[in-house]
C-alpha cells in the first residue's frame, strides 16, 4: 500500500532573462555541486539535513514526514542513487534549475531540483526518464457506444466536495450501480497507479456490461495542503469512509440508477474498511473486496518492505537496508506497544501518520467486524500480489464463508492493481502501461448482474 511511482511537487517556472555568459557558467558549476549533494545526501537518507534548506514554500506543499515518506517508497521501488548521467541547468529570473537525468539501481529518473537565489530548495520532483503523457487506450473489453459520462460531485455544498465521474449505461431501464472506493494514497478519480488507469478501466468496462459506476477524487488528493493543516485528525474515516457514504446520497439523485442495486467495491485500504462502511450503508445492497487488507496496517507495511528489499541483489545497499528497516522496526514497535502521546510529531510516527490515525485503527479487527453483516459480499485477490497477499484472501474466506451469498475469487497471475504479469511481483511493474484484466471485469460484472 502507499505505493508512490512518481513525485511531482510545486515548481516555479518564469522566462529566462539575459545574463552574462560567465556567470552561467559559474552558476551551472555550483548548481550542479550543489543537486549532486543533494542527490548523495538522499541517497544516505539524510533527510533532516536536506529539509533545512527547502524554503517556506516547499516546506509548507513538503512536510518532513511526506518527505521521509517519499524517499522511503522510492528507494523501495526503484532502488538507491547510483550515478548522473546529465545534468542541464538554466536561469529562469531568480531561480535556478538543475534537470538531472540519474541512473537508480532499477530504473532512470529526471530529477528536477530549482534552487532560489538563497541556494535554497524552491521546487523537487522526479518522473521516469523516458516518461511520455500517458494517453488512455481503450481496453478490448470496453465499448464506448454503450455508455454515457456526467461529472458530478460527492458531498456537494459539502466542506469536502469532491469532484466525480459517474458512467451510465444507454438502457431504457433502471440500471445497477457499483461506487468505487480507493486503495491507499492521494488517488485520483481514475485511480491512476503508474501505467494503468486502475478505476477508468473498471468503470469503463462495468458500464460496456449494463452497470453504472460511480468514481470520485479521493479526499488527500483534492485537499492534500488541507490535510496536511489538519493532519493529526485524520483518521480512516476522513481518508475513507466519510467520503464512500456521502457517494451513496450523490447516486440517490440519478432516476436511471436502481436504487435497490447499489454496490460498494472498495480496492486495498477500501477494502480494509469495508466493515465500516458496511456499518453505515445500509441501503446498499452487496458490496466487493478488491485486494482487502485484513492484517495490521504496521504489520502489513514492514512486510511489503522486506519483501522488496529481498529483490534487491545488491549487496553494497545491505547495510541502508538493514538500518532501514530498524528504524520501520522500531516505528512499528511504538505502534504496537500504544505507548505514544496524540501530540508526537508524524514526523516521528510510522509512515507519516499521526498517533491519532493509528489509535484509530489499535482495535480494529475487519474479519471479525464483517461477521456481523449478512449482505452479499464478493471478495477478489489476485494471487501475485505481494502488497496484500493470499493470507488476506483466506481470511475474508474463513470470516465470510458461512453465508452463501458470498463468493471468493483468486486470480493465479494478477498483481495488486489487478494487471496480468509472471514471475514474482516487482513495484517496476506498475510503471508499465497496463489495463485491469478481462476476466476480472466478466466476474465482476456478473455477479453483480446476477442479482
Amino acid at each position: 500500500m502507499r505505493l508512490l511511482l512518481i513525485i511531482k511537487i510545486f515548481i516555479l517556472w518564469l522566462s529566462i532573462p539575459a545574463f552574462t555568459q560567465l556567470l552561467l557558467v559559474n552558476n551551472e558549476v555550483e548548481y550542479k555541486a550543489l543537486t549532486n549533494d543533494f542527490l548523495q545526501k538522499f541517497k544516505n537518507g539524510e533527510l533532516e539535513q536536506l529539509y533545512r534548506n527547502f524554503d517556506e514554500t516547499m516546506s509548507q506543499k513538503l512536510p518532513l514526514a511526506q518527505f521521509k515518506s517519499i524517499h522511503s517508497n522510492l528507494t523501495l521501488q526503484i532502488g538507491h542513487f547510483v550515478k548522473t548521467n546529465k545534468m542541464d541547468y538554466s536561469k529562469k529570473e531568480k531561480f535556478h534549475v538543475i534537470n538531472a537525468n540519474c541512473e537508480f539501481e532499477k530504473m532512470q529518473l529526471n530529477v528536477h531540483l530549482v534552487f532560489d537565489s538563497l541556494k535554497r530548495i524552491s521546487g523537487f520532483f522526479m518522473s521516469p526518464a523516458d516518461s511520455k503523457p500517458l494517453l488512455y487506450k481503450i481496453p478490448d473489453y470496453v465499448d464506448t457506444s454503450s455508455f454515457y459520462e456526467v461529472k458530478t460531485k460527492v458531498g456537494n455544498g459539502t466542506e469536502w466536495e469532491l469532484p466525480a465521474i459517474l458512467s451510465i449505461p444507454k438502457r431504457n431501464s433502471k440500471v445497477p450501480l457499483i461506487i468505487l472506493v480507493h486503495g491507499s494514497g492521494p488517488n485520483d478519480s481514475n485511480e491512476t497507479v503508474g501505467g494503468t488507469r486502475v478505476f477508468k478501466d473498471i468503470a469503463f468496462g462495468l458500464a460496456s456490461r449494463g452497470i453504472a459506476v460511480l468514481r470520485y477524487q479521493k479526499r488527500t488528493k483534492e485537499y492534500g495542503q488541507k490535510i496536511v493543516d489538519k493532519i493529526n485528525a485524520l483518521t480512516m474515516n476522513e481518508e475513507t469512509v466519510d467520503d464512500a457514504i456521502a457517494a451513496i446520497k450523490t447516486v440517490s439523485e440519478f432516476e436511471s440508477i436502481n436504487q435497490n442495486r447499489i454496490f460498494i467495491l472498495g480496492h486495498s485500504q477500501g477494502g480494509f474498511m469495508m466493515p465500516r462502511i458496511i456499518s453505515r450503508s445500509e441501503k446498499v445492497f452487496g458490496y466487493v473486496i478488491m485486494a482487502g487488507l485484513t492484517r495490521n496496517l504496521e504489520d502489513t507495511y514492514i512486510d511489503q518492505i522486506k519483501y522488496i528489499i529481498s529483490l534487491d541483489s545488491n549487496q553494497s545497499n545491505d547495510s541502508l537496508n538493514r538500518a532501514q528497516i530498524t528504524q520501520i522496526e522500531k516505528q512499528v514497535a511504538i505502534i504496537k506497544s500504544g505507548d505514544y502521546s496524540s501530540d508526537i510529531p508524524v514526523s516521528d510516527m510510522l509512515m507519516g501518520l499521526s498517533a491519532n490515525y493509528w489509535k484509530d485503527l489499535r482495535n480494529y479487527n475487519p474479519c471479525l467486524d464483517i461477521k456481523k453483516y449478512q449482505k452479499p459480499i464478493l471478495v477478489l485477490q489476485g494471487q501475485r500480489d505481494y502488497q496484500v497477499t493470499t493470507d488476506d484472501f483466506n481470511n475474508w474466506k474463513m470470516a465470510l464463508e458461512g453465508n452463501k451469498q458470498n463468493k471468493f475469487i483468486l486470480y493465479a497471475d494478477l498483481n495488486h492493481i489487478f494487471v496480468t504479469g509472471t514471475g514474482k511481483a516487482k513495484p517496476a511493474e506498475y510503471l508499465k502501461e497496463g489495463h485491469v484484466d478481462k476476466k476480472f471485469i466478466i466476474d465482476l460484472s456478473e455477479w453483480i448482474n446476477s442479482w
